[in-house]
This record gives structure tokens, C-alpha cells and sequence, in this order.
């Protein structure tokens, strides 16, 4: 899944919300400068990568491409626009604006395809 938004625009929490629903209690924060983060839960493990601060990713996007090919984990991106080369076309994208008059609210836009459709139930 890849996640874009402006800066502060909700990537990371619903990560957060997301790596919890799915049963880890790992601690999420934004690997904005780790780049990556890695979390478990018990049937697989979830990959966030964050890539805000990194132009040119380089032997980071092998280590992305490694994660993507490996059907037993979940990627998450934030920033994937340097890395989007290693990405899947079949992907799911989560577009997260602010809402125009209530600060704390959020509106999503899902962008998919027929064979990540499945990815959605739950979510909408």
C-alpha cells in the first residue's frame, strides 16, 4: 500500500491504527529517518517504509523490492515517489487530504485496481 498526503497529513496514524488492527503490539512511529521500520504480527510482518527524506533511495530500494516480492509481509510507503520505479502497477494507493473546515478530520481516496480490489474489504 502506498500512502500520500501533504506533511502532518495522517500517513503515520493510520499506520498506527492499521499495524494495531491487524494484532501487533509493536510501537509504530514514523521512520522518517530510519527510512524503515519493521513490525510483527503473528501470521506475517508488515514493512513501513518512509521515504520523505530520501531523493535518490539507491540499495534502499533493493531492500523495498525485496519486501514488495515477499508474499508473507505487507508493505506500507510513505513518499514512494523516488521509489516508484520498484513498485508494483497493481497497487493500492491511499490518498489522505485534510478535511476543508474540520482540522481533525481526514478524507481517503483509494486508488485500485481489479486485482487489489480485495485489499479494500474492510477499509470502505
Amino acid at each position: 500500500m502506498e500512502f500520500k498526503s501533504d506533511l502532518g497529513g495522517g500517513k503515520t496514524t493510520f499506520v498506527k491504527s492499521f499495524v494495531d488492527a491487524l494484532g501487533s503490539s509493536d510501537h509504530v512511529s514514523s521512520p522518517t529517518f530510519t527510512v524503515s521500520k519493521e513490525y510483527k504480527t503473528k501470521k506475517f510482518n508488515i514493512y513501513h517504509f518512509d521515504f520523505y527524506r530520501v531523493p535518490d533511495p539507491g540499495l534502499i530500494s533493493d531492500s523495498l523490492k525485496e519486501a514488495v516480492l515477499d508474499n508473507s509481509s505487507i508493505c506500507l510507503i510513505e513518499w514512494g515517489n523516488s521509489v516508484d520505479h520498484v513498485l508494483p502497477k497493481n497497487r493500492l494507493i491511499i490518498k489522505i487530504d485534510k478535511h476543508p473546515t474540520i482540522e481533525e478530520k481526514r478524507l481517503f481516496t483509494f486508488e485500485y485496481s481489479d486485482k487489489t480490489k480485495y485489499l479494500l474489504k474492510g477499509l470502505i
